[in-house]
């Protein structure tokens, strides 16, 4: 809300004068800024706080990990050139004579892991055929093994005539994005095999021609760019190792204070959606907030589960439509860990450790490793707490950019304010402060709210079925401030929050009433001076 009490600044410095003699008067204006409302609903409908009892409780969702193994399966940039020659020194070629006829092998560049089947998401062939006789021919180019919708990859290319030293040339670029490719090599039991059968032959309408061994017929086909979404085979003994760094932006605005949460729970749900066992440890799992304060989550002897212990990832289980994840959950609470305080310190950085070894017993499914596309390995946190917590000076800042330029020669702003005028219906009571900064940052002027925002529990009426208070402030700027308006660059508007209690006045724990909300109306009260 207080970017708009910028703009009314700048919009009142439009006003000017084209008399010659100047008449000068002074004006004050009432001007709404913001009449808005603050509520949970939207958080309601997205299902991160729900109800239950008539007040709100967080239900906290956040995947941290999330992976499928596109990522370590990568078949890399293949090039087959092959080269065809004759094995006599002249040989008569009729009108549609086959002069090549070659089923291949070959090799695909892919380090560590064993394919027998893949899919592909994505990939093109770049095909370059040369002709070295003078009729024209055909290439007919099949990839065995390598089919669409049951289709085998058959493509035939009319190549031009050509020569020796000038051979005929055709290039084409094939899609093959969605083709499985069968790897097993011809007698099925190898991996990482791609076959393919190349045939030439004459043009039936074409001339008599001869061929001798200097005569090259060459082929040269590049697959590339190739992804998977399926694979099936074995795919290794990995280890993946990552220390996690997310920041909550939220937090990076706490600058003070404290909170005291109630008993919560924490949950880490690891999930293999991959055919492949494996072990996973969480290494570490800490926090630090603005201060600096750094808070490790610590375990008890009671905790089943230790940082840096690891434990099995069952594989998973099914095919295409019946592919059923397994998932292990670690539950963080009061008893086993010191979660409470792990919470409180307010970390905007959050720093997980992890490590997972895929196939860490070897080979034990006899090449069934397989991924789908469906298939991931994810890790979860879920946060899951009563919206109950004590607030001791909790403070927060946040700076917006302030510019505003003043002209004591035409209209103006000499003294004024703003007015806040608010209905809570949270049990939370809030101090609001403005510091006006200068270009090095300097605070240059500070403005306090002449009152709180009173909590909920201070007040004597009802609105929408919820007790509510109701608060007016003001901010009040000086004419000393209005005069160096012109040096300021930033404004921190700084909130104190407490939870204070109706009887004592003490900070207590409160817990957030269903359909809580602040209704809040600004206005500004200016007193301009005119120039004409």
């Amino acid at each position: 809300m207080k970017k708009y009490f910028f703009y009314l600044f700048c919009l009142l410095t439009l006003f000017t004068s084209c008399h010659k003699k100047k008449t000068i008067w002074e004006s004050d204006w009432t001007v709404p800024i913001v009449n808005d409302t603050l509520s949970f609903d939207k958080y309601v409908k997205n299902q991160i706080i729900n109800s239950v009892s008539g007040y709100y409780e967080l239900n906290f969702n956040r995947t941290l990990i999330d992976f499928n193994l596109t990522e370590i399966v990568k078949i890399p940039d293949t090039t087959i050139n092959k080269s065809f020659t004759i094995p006599f020194s002249n040989f008569n070629l009729a009108p549609g004579t086959s002069f090549v006829n070659s089923v291949e092998e070959h090799p695909m560049n892919v380090q560590a892991i064993e394919l027998k089947k893949v899919r592909l998401s994505n990939g093109v062939i770049n095909l370059k055929l040369e002709n070295p006789v003078n009729t024209p021919v055909f290439f007919k180019i099949q990839l065995i093994g390598v089919s669409k919708d049951g289709n085998e990859f058959e493509k035939i290319y009319k190549v031009p005539s050509g020569s020796i030293l000038n051979p005929g040339i055709i290039e084409n670029t094939v899609d093959i994005s969605g083709y499985d490719l069968n790897l097993s090599g011809i007698t099925g039991g190898t991996f990482n095999i791609l076959q393919s059968k190349f045939t030439v032959t004459t043009d039936p309408d074409g001339i008599n021609t001869s061929i001798t061994d200097k005569h090259i017929t060459k082929v040269s086909a590049q697959l590339k760019d190739l992804k998977v979404d399926y694979a099936r085979g074995y795919f290794g003994d990995k280890i993946i190792s990552d220390t996690i760094e997310t920041t909550v932006d939220f937090l990076t605005k706490i600058q003070a204070g404290s909170v005291d949460f109630p008993e919560s729970k924490l949950k880490f749900i690891v999930t293999n959606g991959l055919k492949i066992p494996a072990k996973a440890t969480i290494t570490s799992l800490k926090n630090s907030n603005v201060n600096g304060s750094t808070v490790p989550l610590n375990l008890t002897t009671q905790s089943a589960f230790q940082f840096g212990e690891a434990f099995n990832l069952d594989p998973a289980t099914g095919s295409w439509s019946t592919l059923s994840e397994s998932k292990k959950e670690i539950e963080f609470n009061s008893t086993n860990s010191n979660l409470e305080k792990y919470l409180e310190n307010l970390g905007a950085i959050q720093k997980i450790g992890y490590s997972i070894h895929l196939n860490p017993w070897g080979n034990t499914s006899g090449g069934w490793n397989e991924f789908f596309p469906s298939s991931r390995l994810k890790v979860e946190i879920n946060a899951s707490m009563p919206l109950s917590f004590e607030l001791d000076k909790f403070t927060l800042k946040n700076t917006f950019t302030f510019e505003v330029k003043q002209n004591t020669e035409k209209t103006h702003v000499v003294s004024g304010g703003l007015t806040l005028f608010a209905t809570n219906g949270f049990p939370i009571s809030g101090k609001i402060i403005l510091e006006l900064l200068d270009s090095d940052g300097d605070v240059l002027f500070l403005v306090e709210g002449t009152e709180i925002l009173k909590s909920s529990e201070f007040g004597n009426s009802f609105s929408k079925g919820i007790k509510i208070a109701n608060s007016t402030i003001h901010f009040v700027l000086t004419k000393e401030m209005v005069k160096k308006l012109e040096m300021v660059k930033k404004v921190n508007v700084i909130s104190q929050f407490d939870t204070p209690s109706s009887f004592n006045n003490q900070n207590i724990k409160v817990q957030i009433p269903e359909g809580a909300f602040l209704g809040v109306k600004l206005k500004g009260d200016f007193k301009v001076e005119n120039r004409f």
